[in-house]
């Protein structure tokens, strides 16, 4: 497990769910004692550790990976000094018995472990922390560079479901040297659809929250540009920069204030591949029986069933089958147009029977099946448009699409399009139609964006290109 330093004399040690403090025999030669004292017990993936000024022990807890994505919140422990001298007992927090300060796990439910707030055994968590974030470190800030962050606890959150890839500032209570605690309180999360940078969500009432200010929001992936956030470490320079270790992107990072010469740019606009990709898939009818081998073969197979929010965003309730597809393009890397080595779902299958996806307790019932299932989903990436080639219709226009028969005369409008709505360019090079620059679309056999009624025998279809702008600079 981790190690952290508490003081001269004695070091704390991680070991699966307990926190062990051993003592320093006085040289590097002589090392540790054998010997250690229990001080903490049911705490889960203690990534992030902190030492207060008054000697006290936080910990971030990464909990559970319950397919909610809005359970279980994850926590900020607090193992009093008291205990760490050994002049107190240790206490059990509660994994995996409880989560969420006083719910039970359902797999528990009948285990005699109370999950009740003020009962000997169970201590639960100090504050909550948004859920599935992954908080992997902590920072108390004491430079001066950043004077808004001045004592304040940063908390990096690796976690990719919503509420992850993001920076949080935390209030430290003087009085006690802990953060601060209130019993009500909003976190963020990404608005999947792509509307939005950041919905307010609600902390469960009448348990303690600590209220944070986010320093780094809006790192969802942008392609071209940068990739989604993983913050891990903290580290605090001697200038009071903060530098961030970003294990994804292999990056470090400088928080710092801007030079006077810096020009503050606007992030960049969020892609709403969940929308696009439920559109051009309409029109393809390859990619479409691609799309439900993935989902059928693969997604709702029983060894993926259960898991990763059974692959839907929240408040996502259409029943038209592209559920799961969106789920997957809200994710950014996890299936990247033509590309299997970028894409994690295909990473996380690779080598067919030996790999970390489907879970051990999951396995397929022969090497042909899971060769199967990765082939599925090596078509699908197949299949996926390139980015260069999704359009979206400029706002505020709504142009026509034109069909025409290949090396035939004349041309039919077949409808118009609306503001935002994606399109498929089939062929980058602009053409002239009715003397209008366009670019042709791709249209399916059960077209949406086109009549065919009326377009009948057409085979070719074009957009004016002045009403096209990609969804990707």
């Amino acid at each position: 497990g981790a190690v952290v330093r508490w003081d001269q004399s004695a070091v704390v040690r991680l070991g699966r769910d307990i926190i062990r403090r051993y003592k320093f025999l006085g040289d590097v030669t002589k090392g540790w004692e054998k010997d250690y004292i229990l001080v903490a017990k049911g705490l889960r993936n203690s990534m992030g550790l902190l030492f207060t000024p008054n000697g006290n022990l936080l910990q971030a807890e990464n909990g559970r990976d319950f397919t909610d994505s809005a359970r279980p919140f994850e926590e900020i422990n607090l193992i009093p000094a008291g205990v760490l001298s050994g002049s107190q007992s240790a206490k059990h927090y509660g994994w995996p018995y409880c989560y969420n300060y006083n719910e039970k796990s359902e797999e528990w439910t009948n285990f005699a472990f109370s999950c009740t707030p003020g009962t000997a055994k169970y201590e639960p968590p100090f504050s909550l922390l948004p859920p599935h974030s992954a908080p992997l470190g902590m920072l108390l800030y004491t430079g001066d560079l950043m004077p808004v962050l001045k004592s304040k606890l940063i908390v990096p959150l690796h976690g990719y479901r919503p509420a992850g890839h993001r920076i949080l500032s935390i209030e430290m209570d003087n009085a006690t040297g802990l953060p601060k605690q209130e019993e009500s309180g909003q976190y963020f999360v990404d608005d999947l659809s792509g509307a939005k940078q950041n919905i307010a969500k609600s902390y469960p009432k009448k348990v303690k929250v600590a209220p944070a200010t986010q320093v780094i929001s809006g790192w969802y992936d942008a392609p071209g540009v940068r990739g989604k956030g993983a913050p891990v470490a903290l580290s605090q320079g001697a200038d009071g920069a903060i530098w961030i270790a970003d294990d994804k992107n292999s990056a470090i990072f400088r928080l710092a204030p801007p030079s006077p010469d810096f020009k503050r740019k606007p992030p960049p606009a969020r892609p709403n591949f969940a929308k696009a990709y439920s559109e051009l898939m309409l029109e393809s009818p390859k990619w479409l029986a691609s799309y439900q081998r993935l989902r059928d073969k693969v997604l709702k197979s029983p060894q993926c069933s259960g898991c990763h929010d059974q692959y839907r965003n929240p408040d996502d309730d259409a029943s038209d089958g592209l559920a799961e597809l969106r789920y997957i393009a809200s994710l950014g890397n996890w299936m990247v147009e033509g590309d299997t080595d970028k894409s994690a779902l295909f990473q996380k299958m690779s080598p067919a029977g030996a790999s970390s996806m489907p879970p051990k307790d999951k396995p397929y019932a022969s090497l042909a099946e899971a060769k199967l299932a990765l082939s599925i989903v090596g078509e699908f990436i197949k299949n996926m448009p390139s980015l260069k080639s999704i359009f979206v219709i400029q706002e505020s226009i709504n142009p026509e699409i034109v069909g025409l028969t290949r090396g035939q005369p004349g041309n039919t409008v077949c409808g118009k399009l609306k503001p935002g709505q994606t399109v498929w360019v089939t062929n980058p090079q602009p053409q002239r139609l009715r003397g209008t620059e366009v670019l042709e679309v791709l249209v399916g056999q059960n077209s949406k964006i086109a009549d065919l009624s009326i377009c009948k025998g057409a085979n070719a279809f074009y957009v004016a290109a002045s009403a096209l702008k990609p969804i990707v600079n």
